[in-house]
């Protein structure tokens, strides 16, 4: 066929209807796969669609609000000398005490948030001056034998600005460039041995965790406290996913736990845990079943190598000096979601018909069984398929013309007889 047939073909065929014909074809096996996927669909419509995602609610979305407040105390007076690693020993008495929350929150308030440190470094009394750079920025370190080895070095991960001189640092037998900044620098590792978590103790903490949430398309206010008589029964409640779910006061170990994670181990280089609060709320029932689901997930990859856990640096200022504090601990953060549904008959009729429209998958799939995978495919197809002529007369015409023509052709197909 060459290409202007083929054009050609193509032209008629786009002006072509094609409109359905109903075949009843007598077949058991057919039938039977007709019916089978005809329930599997009704039976999706109405145990998935309609019943299970609620088909037939109008959903709403939340507004939320979410505030904590943690409590809890430690106490480091275990500790010992031998605790700690030899550049500490003459500072242990800044970790030696009693720390209470205003100590290990910080900040004292986050939106959606808030930090508890498990590890900490304390650089007393720093003061803007000049001092020797920490011999653990290999950048810094230096050799007083060559000349201007110093000048005009930045230090990307130093603590000042280099005065170009090589000078002995706080290590035996090492030289490090002298730098203009807050000095004496901070120490690169943590105070007790082994790179031991010094608070976790905090594990023992607890937050109450206070949410307000509003259905605004339905007016519906909720919170996650319960309003009981006697304020008494909140404080001496404690969160547990099977014996007390509606308890909004945690122990911060059983929220890391619920997150897969060891508490001893997340203290070392800290990380995030997320408290997630799910609203999914079924309005047509009594709004007192309208209560939360608490789950808990680590949202840091704990197996990174590099810059791995939560730390951050806070410092308190006095006139003419500073304490430096390296705060390392777990962040956790509050996530809020939810909706509310309500029945309405127009997502009701919306997800029926949408639902009815996949029956014709049935027919999709009955077809290509008898055409092209059943013996006797060629007959059926003759029997679905049927090509017809344009028709511009009246109908009577057409059956006229049509009978005459097979007369005529009978005529011409019928041998002579022997006269």
């Amino acid at each position: 066929m060459s290409v202007k047939e083929a054009l050609k073909e193509s032209l008629i065929s786009f002006f072509e209807y094609k409109t359905p014909k109903i075949v009843h074809i007598k077949s058991k096996r057919v039938g039977v796969l007709n019916r089978i996927i005809q329930t599997l669909i009704i039976a999706y419509i109405i145990g998935f669609v309609i019943i299970a995602k609620r088909g037939y609610q109008e959903f709403s979305g939340i507004e939320s609000s979410v505030t904590t407040k943690v409590k809890g105390i430690v106490s480091t007076k275990n500790l010992t000398a031998d605790d700690f690693n030899d550049n500490y020993k003459d500072d242990k008495d800044l970790y030696i005490r009693v720390w209470d929350i205003s100590d290990l929150v910080v900040p004292a308030s986050e939106n959606g948030a808030f930090f508890v440190t498990t590890n900490m470094i304390i650089t007393p009394n720093q003061t803007l001056g000049i001092c020797p750079e920490d011999a653990d920025v290999s950048d810094a370190v230096c050799d007083p034998k060559v000349k201007d080895w110093c000048v005009d070095k930045v230090f990307q991960l130093g603590h000042g600005v280099s005065t170009g001189k090589c000078v002995n640092s706080s290590r035996k037998d090492v030289h490090t460039c002298q730098i203009e900044g807050w000095c004496p620098v901070e120490k690169d590792d943590y105070p007790l041995k082994n790179n031991t978590p010094m608070f976790t103790a905090t594990k023992d903490f607890t937050v109450l965790i206070k949410n307000s949430i509003n259905f605004n398309s339905y007016n519906v206010r909720r919170r996650n406290i319960i309003e009981i008589d006697n304020s008494s029964k909140l404080q001496d409640c404690t969160y547990h996913p099977d014996y007390n779910p509606g308890c909004p006061v945690f122990v911060l170990n059983d929220i890391v736990k619920g997150a897969g994670q060891d508490y001893d181990t997340i203290s070392q280089y800290g990380g995030v845990i997320g408290i997630e609060i799910n609203w999914d709320c079924n309005l047509d029932f009594d709004v007192k079943y309208c209560v939360p689901k608490y789950s808990f997930k680590r949202l840091d990859d704990p197996y990174t190598q590099i810059a791995k856990g939560w730390n951050f640096r806070y410092a308190y200022y006095n006139s003419n000096y500073r304490t430096l504090y390296k705060a390392t601990g777990i962040r956790f953060v509050l996530l809020v979601s939810g909706s509310a549904g309500k029945f309405n008959f127009i997502p009701l009729v919306i997800k029926i018909g949408s639902g009815l429209g996949l029956l014709a998958i049935t027919t999709i799939i009955c077809d290509i069984v008898v055409l092209y995978l059943q013996k006797g495919g060629k007959y059926y197809k003759d029997k679905k398929f049927q090509y017809v002529e344009q028709v511009d007369n009246d109908y009577t015409d057409v059956l006229a013309t049509n009978l005459r023509k097979r007369t005529a052709s009978n005529e011409q197909n019928t041998p002579l007889s022997d006269s």
